[in-house]
């Protein structure tokens, strides 16, 4: 169940009320290096502990590399994994308990756009600036320059003391405090508003503690649950500063959002053949992939509706043409996001790839290829969300059933032209011809893999 915290702050002239409200949606969907944290350092013993915030497993599929001032010792092994909540401890040789930093890299490379991209984490402590990689970090826009560094380790007894993760944002040094080494236990802050202010006029600023990024302040004027609305850009701080108008106004916080982007393969694995299909023809072959990522405000075919250009040309052609000119016809509109184009298979059975980015706000698949040779028979899916209960799907396998376009009335595979007058809907084929025993076997699967 989600957790809520209410607060209550005092208003300007204008605004007589303001509610924080924040809820926790069960962690990161993504099960990414993104989850890791470094979350304490010993800097007197080189000790360091990486923990997993997430609610998934991450699997390291390459050698992560230490790096400070510099120097580039040891690495965090291939295939090391660690599991959700768990806090792992390195040593990393050469640390000290003087002005120093600590980053962790996901690869060799420590500068440059390609060094930025790959830090997954770290610190600054002291208060120099010459201190290695911190200006990568900062580029990276993960460290925020000088006055982000952490409190200096003190260098007289007693020594071994730690830097630890006290605060929502583990890349930012007001969130790091000295304290004895608790090493292998990281206590997640809890998740809730803290404070709602008024830097000057017009302006409002929204912060809290716990939860994990990436966070997306809302807001609304009641508290209808179909009234709330994106207020600004997802943050992966824990404070927001915004524009805001006189009247009263609620807020709230999410957290443990799915992440804005994620890469999936979605193999299609054909299974039509001869003894499982009746009437198997002898150049049995499928179309090219085609298809588009979209949102609710957009449908390119649905059973029950009528088959679009694109979708009848592709059903009775093989052709590509079309679709693709209604899928960037929806990105346009700013209803779809991404076009999707694949090979096909010149024979079946067999199976082909195709790999792609997804975002958050477009989490829907539409992907159809033609059964060829058909009148105007086809397999696909339609407006299938990859979020499941606001996360992420892992592995999702989909039978794929023959549709009918709606617009050629062939009878069998290869059947001369037979325009259907007027087209009907489209409709899956449930009995003749492809039925055996009254049944229509399915003619392969569509599986979708979340890339790690």
């Amino acid at each position: 169940m989600p957790q809520e915290t209410h607060r209550r702050t005092t208003f300007p002239p204008g605004l007589a009320l303001a509610l924080g409200l924040a809820l926790g949606c069960g962690g990161r969907a993504d099960a990414g290096v993104d989850d890791l944290w470094v979350t304490e350092v010993v800097p007197e013993t080189g000790q360091v502990e990486v923990t997993n915030v997430g609610t998934d497993p991450v699997t390291l599929t390459g050698a992560f590399r230490w790096c400070h001032r510099f120097s580039y010792a040891g690495v965090v092994g291939a295939d090391t994994v660690v599991a959700p909540g768990e806090s792992r401890v390195f040593t990393v040789a050469g640390l000290n308990a003087d002005v120093s930093d600590l980053w962790l890299y996901r690869s060799g490379v420590f500068g440059g756009t390609v060094g930025e991209a790959s830090i997954v984490g770290g610190l600054k402590y002291g208060a120099s600036t010459s201190v290695g990689r911190e200006g990568v970090a900062t580029n990276a826009g993960i460290w925020d320059g000088v006055e982000s560094f952490a409190a200096l380790p003190p260098t007289v007894p007693p020594f071994a003391q730690s830097l630890q993760v006290t605060g929502p944002n583990p890349f930012a040094g007001v969130h790091w405090t000295l304290g004895p080494p608790n090493l292998g236990s990281f206590p997640r802050p809890a998740f809730a508003i803290s404070g709602i202010s008024f830097p000057e006029p017009g302006m409002v600023t929204v912060e809290w503690e716990g939860g994990l990024p990436p966070f997306q302040v809302q807001s609304s004027t009641d508290l209808d649950p179909g009234g709330w609305q994106n207020f600004g850009p997802r943050a992966v701080a824990n404070r927001a500063t915004f524009p805001t108008s006189g009247d009263r106004r609620f807020f709230r916080v999410l957290t443990g959002l799915p992440a804005e982007t994620t890469t999936y393969d979605v193999t299609f694995a054909a299974t039509w053949a001869a003894g499982t299909h009746p009437d198997f023809p002898a150049n049995a072959h499928f179309s090219g992939l085609v298809g588009g990522t979209h949102g609710s405000g957009a449908s390119f075919w649905e059973p029950g509706s009528p088959a679009s250009p694109g979708i009848k040309s592709m059903a009775e052609t093989g052709s590509k043409t079309l679709l693709t000119a209604e899928v960037n016809a929806a990105i346009a509109a700013g209803t779809a996001g991404s076009l999707l184009s694949g090979g096909g298979l010149a024979s079946t059975p067999a199976s082909v790839t195709l790999r792609f980015t997804i975002r958050h706000d477009f989490p829907l698949v539409t992907l159809v290829s033609m059964i060829a040779p058909s009148p105007d028979w086809f397999v696909g899916v339609h407006g299938m969300s990859l979020l499941v209960d606001d996360r992420w799907a892992d592995d999702v396998t989909v039978e794929l059933f023959p549709y009918d376009a709606g617009t050629d009335s062939g009878a069998n595979f290869t059947a001369p032209n037979a325009v259907t007058t007027p087209p009907v809907p489209v409709f899956r084929i449930t009995g003749a011809p492809l039925a055996i025993g009254g049944e229509v076997a399915p003619f392969g699967t569509f599986r979708f893999v979340r890339v790690p």
